[in-house]
């Protein structure tokens, strides 16, 4: 009795830690209890199993983890090989779609801009350099030094114009200007008036407006002082509209996010009476005294990624006239790859200027605060190493050193 008794509570599965051999693998999963497992080990695995799929919904094998998980990855995929930057263009010379980028609320300047009739420009952009400096007593501090006179010489010796014009309203005194003397034209400002009722104070906002004002009178190439010439702007002025060089922020190796950094200024190619530039001084209306580069860098951008006005104006990429970039903390694009020793990071991180750039710029302000205590810009600095090999001296070292030629 005792016997067919049990073998009956087995067959039933009343027995606690025992099921028939008949039940299906689902049925057994919920049916184990610790008992069981002493009993069965061999359970244990498909327990955890069914367990941890019902706590966390994690998906099973098959159907669900096609479903799920390879539509994500096959998203991630496509991703990396759209917005990905070649690792051997990591500043890349094209633009993004519109959507791509953040959107920009500038709307109403690019209706002022849009509103501006279409002008006569010359088809012929003249081959003359237009430096700015001197609109404060004091020069903003920077008075005409060192760097002014590389600036005035490199473009001399490169871009060999038919006259060099140096617009000031406070005539520089020194040295270094009666060295730069004989390759300038002196043209003295009065005064600046961009737009009525707009009020302007600062002394580099005067220089962004006064640099349009001379280009639509004269044309030519406009250069801050702080910027080498490296070789021949022809290419550009064949371009029969105004030229401006798009700045670059630091890229991620995978995506080139987020937006670019501006259309900066402290490069224009124009002909004379240039519409673009009269669209550009149009902007000025909205002008606030905080805003330090809306109008200059931010604006001009927007312009141009509007393609409105695509038939006046060129956009050359970031390598033209702003790389290495001003970043403070990238060793491959930034300040270090223009004023470090090429030496610190080895010889492959030196920085020869290829076809693609046009004149490289110094970032002067930015340089002085990050490196405080070295005298970047005076001749010992220049002229030091002058005996070793390329690759222990700082790419700022190894042009200066060629435009200076005295060392």
């Amino acid at each position: 009795m005792n016997g067919t008794f049990m073998r009956r509570e087995l067959a039933e599965g009343k027995v606690s830690g025992l099921m028939p051999l008949a039940w299906s693998q689902k049925q057994r999963d919920s049916r184990l209890t610790l008992p069981s497992l002493l009993q069965e080990p061999w359970a244990g695995q498909s327990m955890f199993r069914s367990w941890f799929r019902k706590q966390h919904r994690w998906p099973s094998s098959g159907s669900s983890l096609k479903r799920h998980l390879l539509p994500m990855m096959a998203l991630l995929v496509a991703f990396f090989f759209v917005f990905r930057v070649p690792p051997q263009v990591l500043l890349p010379d094209y633009w993004k779609p519109t959507w791509f980028y953040a959107p920009l609320n500038f709307s109403y300047e690019v209706e002022l801009a849009s509103a501006v009739p279409v002008m006569e420009p010359t088809t012929v952009i003249p081959n003359i350099v237009h430096f700015i400096h001197g609109l404060t007593p004091d020069f903003g501090k920077r008075p005409f030094g060192l760097v002014e006179y590389l600036a005035v010489k490199a473009a001399h010796d490169v871009i060999k114009p038919s006259t060099i014009y140096l617009h000031y309203m406070y005539r520089p005194e020194g040295e270094w200007f009666e060295r730069a003397r004989p390759f300038l034209t002196l043209v003295p400002v009065t005064d600046i008036h961009p737009l009525q009722n707009v009020s302007m104070q600062h002394y580099a906002h005067l220089a962004d407006v006064l640099r349009l004002l001379v280009l639509i009178q004269h044309g030519g190439i406009y250069l801050d002082m702080d910027l080498l010439a490296l070789r021949d702007f022809t290419p550009l002025r064949t371009q029969y509209k105004v030229t401006l060089g798009r700045e670059q922020v630091r890229n991620t190796p995978l995506v080139r996010w987020p937006d670019p950094g501006g259309v900066a200024n402290a490069v224009i190619v124009a002909p004379v009476n240039a519409s673009f530039l009269h669209r550009w001084l149009a902007t000025y209306a909205t002008f606030q005294e905080k805003d330090w580069a809306t109008h200059s860098v931010t604006i001009p951008y927007v312009l141009a990624r509007s393609h409105r006005f695509d038939a006046e104006l060129h956009v050359e990429g970031p390598r033209a006239f702003y790389y290495p970039t001003w970043s403070p903390d990238d060793p491959s694009q930034g300040l270090p790859r223009l004023y470090e020793r090429a030496r610190r990071y080895g010889a492959r991180k030196a920085y020869l200027f290829d076809d693609g750039n046009y004149a490289v710029h110094l970032w002067r302000t930015k340089a002085a605060e990050v490196y405080p205590s070295r005298d970047l810009f005076s001749v010992a600095h220049i002229c030091n190493h002058r005996n070793d090999p390329p690759y222990s001296l700082s790419t700022f070292q190894r042009v200066a050193q060629k435009i200076y030629g005295e060392c």
